[in-house]
């Protein structure tokens, strides 16, 4: 397979707070929750194309060398590219070198997409005590929501 010239132009970086209303736009338009984002600023990374954000997702910390990665969004125009893959991969690598032994995920749509990076789902009561904590766990993802791990 060919690779996709979208990825030639794609940057992913850290987040900064100039990209700060690009990021909720995107959010809001992928239907996740904005609410953490401020909070969560300098946890996410993006991708831009030219100067414009058109993918994004972060690692909430959690104690125990846990990491819930959220907040996972392409740009409608730029799915199917290998952006969505290319930021957890950022995340993951920034993760293992912080020290960060496991992610957890929450997801309604896209089981399918992160079963091919290699997460596994497991049962929301399996849930370690540090993701039980997290806002995601306790009222954002409702119980239908799939719960999956990756260890780092």
């Amino acid at each position: 397979m060919a690779p996709d010239p979208t990825m030639s132009r794609t940057r992913i970086r850290p987040a900064s707070t100039q990209d700060l209303p690009a990021l909720l736009a995107l959010l809001s338009a992928a239907q996740l929750s904005t609410d953490a984002v401020p909070a969560l600023l300098e946890r996410f990374v993006v991708a831009c194309e030219d100067s414009h954000v058109i993918g994004a997702a972060a690692v909430e910390p959690c104690p125990d060398g846990i990491g819930l990665l959220r907040s996972v969004a392409v740009d409608a125009a730029h799915r199917g590219t290998g952006i969505a893959a290319a930021l957890v991969a950022a995340l993951e690598a920034r993760e293992r070198a912080r020290g960060t032994r496991a992610l957890y995920l929450f997801t309604d749509t896209a089981a399918r997409f992160f079963a091919g990076l290699g997460y596994q789902a497991i049962d929301r009561a399996s849930a370690p005590p540090a993701v039980r904590a997290t806002a995601q766990f306790a009222s954002e993802c409702p119980a239908s929501s799939t719960l999956m791990f990756k260890p780092l």
